[in-house]
């Protein structure tokens, strides 16, 4: 990650770890040091890979708010514990808190830049994420179905 980035998603992390919640215009409002572009951007990144949650508000704007198995710890992985990877889509299962049965399926380099990590150091264990679980599930129902209806148009 380019240091400025990291920066930047650096400090709305921080401005969200001391004000719980805000408005993405307060989150710019509190980060005067960068451009409106770039906190946007940030934000943009960091609620797609999971590392913030952005939910629309009834009038116009948006609330940024820190995930909530995220609230109380850092983005540290103290361990490097084995880690599931999908073998359909390449996703890896980032659990910060697997008691609580919080995992989100992210893009492996999101992954990789949230705990620093290089691909060398990650023992994967090879899974299906639900994604493609649910995929695999729909195709095979409807193979099934047209298989049923190939023996009943053979059978008249």
């Amino acid at each position: 990650m380019i240091p400025a980035k990291k920066a930047i998603d650096e400090a709305v992390l921080a401005v969200l770890k001391h004000t719980g919640t805000c408005t993405i215009d307060e989150a710019i409002e509190a980060l005067p040091q960068h451009k409106w572009s770039e906190v946007f951007s940030a934000v943009d990144v960091m609620s797609r890979d999971g590392r913030i949650v952005l939910r629309r508000l009834d009038g116009p704007g948006y609330q940024l708010s820190l995930p909530a198995s995220c609230r109380a710890v850092d983005y540290v992985r103290v361990k490097r514990l084995p880690i599931l990877s999908c073998v359909k889509c390449g996703y890896l299962c980032d659990e910060i808190h697997p008691d609580l049965g919080v995992a989100h399926w992210v893009e492996p380099c999101h992954y990789l830049t949230k705990y620093a990590f290089s691909w060398d150091q990650l023992t994967r264990i090879d899974s299906t994420c639900p994604a493609c679980t649910s995929l695999s599930s729909r195709a095979s129902l409807r193979a099934a179905s047209g298989m049923i209806e190939t023996v009943s148009q053979a059978r008249t």
